[in-house]
């Protein structure tokens, strides 16, 4: 049986919000006037105090501070945003004391929040109570637009679109899980994104279809479909991490096509980027809980008693058989923090897939195929201009981003290299078959296994073998030379924006 999978709801960090935010930095010098757009991050905007002041900056959107707001403003900032309680063990809105949206403050100490209309006197569709009446989102006579978003089907509502949009708005479409531009889409086109990420939407309400259909070429009996909704943007790296960014990092590199490799840099003068390989499971958590302290932010993996510290990022030897071993570093455990950790770490195997997919619901994001032989190495021409496989690869890994990126701007989802993911591998999702009948959010295993699931496909694999739906187990100490790993940040959710 499966373990149990469940969803969080939660805060975004400053370090964090400043990146999913398509906004300027504030400063002293930079103060948003009432209804300019701001960063929510803690106690002030942008992770600075004084950005806004002395407005309140509500659902990203600066608005008059009325009597009252610097008793909120002065809350705990572990309750998130405004004072507004979190609900990190996964029961979201409605745990706080007096209203479903978590610690929403009593009537008569309640500031609006909506400053879109005149003394927040128009419920938007945001999960807050607006207009001060103790009530959320009722009697909505028109959506705000950019203010929170329209992320819920109640009145006024249209599959989370917003469907009426005020004159002078914003504009920019921000990667923040809001109709930023109020065009029916949400995150797509995103701007203001930091260099090598790329802002992937939440599903929407509808969510996508996880896994193959029947009659799929080359598709496995551990692909089940079902749908999945993921309720949150993330920021996904573009590429896999390359040898240079590892070697930066971690002070070696063990990649087997390298320079110092036995497998060499053919046809390339140097490796540097190319994806790191050789690297386990243990060592890819180990680099992005690195890169979270180098950057200041919180870790989200709690590592027990790993090591040996000599063999972190140590290959496998010189030997003929050197291109794949158990690697020796490994840890006792590795608790993950849950979805609402504000620093770098692995995709689950759900956002992993929907990112590649990119939109697209074919078996590569290029589109389908038909072979009558899915098994062997044919040349694929729709696989050709977005992945590296056996038809194509010579054998050897290539350069990241060389290949068209798919809809959401992420390369080489096809092949190239396996990608290490968060979730261990169970044969049916560790879902039961309600769970696979009916519709999973956010799904992603609260601890670690020996074995996780691997995505994406391999230089030397055969087009069914590289489609976004394809999975594999691998033991978490394997190192080979085709494995290596992306990263992500989680966004805000909905429920809490």
């Amino acid at each position: 049986m499966g373990r149990e999978r469940r969803s969080t709801r939660f805060w975004v960090g400053p370090v964090a919000i400043g990146l999913f935010l398509a906004l300027p930095a504030c400063s002293e010098d930079v103060d948003p006037g009432v209804g300019e757009s701001c960063a929510l991050a803690g106690e002030g905007c942008g992770g600075t105090p004084d950005c806004c002041a002395p407005l309140a900056c509500r659902s990203g959107v600066c608005g008059d501070r009325a009597a009252g707001a610097e008793e909120e403003a002065d809350a705990d900032p572990s309750d998130g945003p405004a004072g507004r309680a979190d609900g990190a063990d996964g029961a979201g809105a409605g745990d706080g004391e007096g209203s479903p949206g978590g610690g929403q403050p009593a009537v008569d100490d309640c500031v609006p929040s909506n400053p879109g209309s005149p003394g927040g006197s128009i419920e938007s569709c945001n999960g807050i109570d607006d207009d001060c009446d103790g009530e959320i989102d009722e009697d909505i006579a028109e959506v705000v637009c950019g203010v929170g978003g329209c992320q819920r089907a109640v009145a006024g509502c249209v599959d989370g679109a917003v469907p009426a949009c005020e004159a002078g708005q914003p504009s920019v479409e921000a990667c923040n899980g809001v109709d930023d531009d109020c065009d029916g889409v949400v995150d797509i086109d995103a701007e203001g994104v930091a260099e090598g990420w790329a802002c992937v939407p939440p599903t929407g309400p509808q969510g996508f279809v996880m896994g193959s259909e029947q009659g799929e070429p080359g598709r496995d009996r551990n692909e089940q479909p079902h749908t999945v909704v993921l309720t949150r943007p993330m920021l996904m790296r573009r590429t896999v991490v390359t040898q240079d960014e590892w070697k930066d990092l971690m002070g070696n590199n063990p990649s087997w096509f390298s320079e110092e490799g036995r497998g060499g840099c053919v046809g390339d003068e140097s490796c540097g980027d190319r994806p790191v390989d050789l690297v386990n499971w243990y060592e890819a958590i180990t680099y992005v809980n690195r890169l979270s302290e180098r950057d200041g932010v919180e870790p989200c993996y709690e590592l027990v008693d790993c090591g040996p510290a000599e063999d972190l990022g140590a290959a496998c030897g010189d030997g003929p058989g050197a291109s794949q071993c158990l690697g020796a570093y490994r840890c006792a455990d590795v608790v993950f923090s849950g979805l609402d950790c504000m620093g770098y770490r692995l995709p689950t195997e759900a956002e992993w897939e929907w990112a590649a997919r990119g939109g697209t619901d074919t078996a590569y994001h290029s589109g389908g195929f038909q072979d009558e032989s899915p098994m062997t190495c044919n040349v694929v021409e729709s696989l050709d201009r977005v992945g590296w496989y056996c038809g194509n690869s010579g054998g050897r890994t290539h350069r990241v981003g060389e290949k068209d990126p798919n809809g959401f701007g992420l390369y080489d989802v096809h092949g190239n290299v396996w990608e290490w993911i968060w979730d261990f591998y169970q044969q049916d999702f560790g879902l039961t078959a309600e769970q696979l009948a009916g519709v999973v959010t956010d799904p992603y295993d609260p601890v670690a296994g020996i074995e996780t699931a691997l995505r994406s496909g391999t230089w030397n694999g055969r087009p069914a073998t590289v489609r976004a739906a394809i999975r594999h187990e691998c033991p978490t100490i394997f190192r080979r030379h085709d494995r290596a790993f992306r990263y992500v940040i989680s966004g805000p959710s909905p429920a809490n924006p």
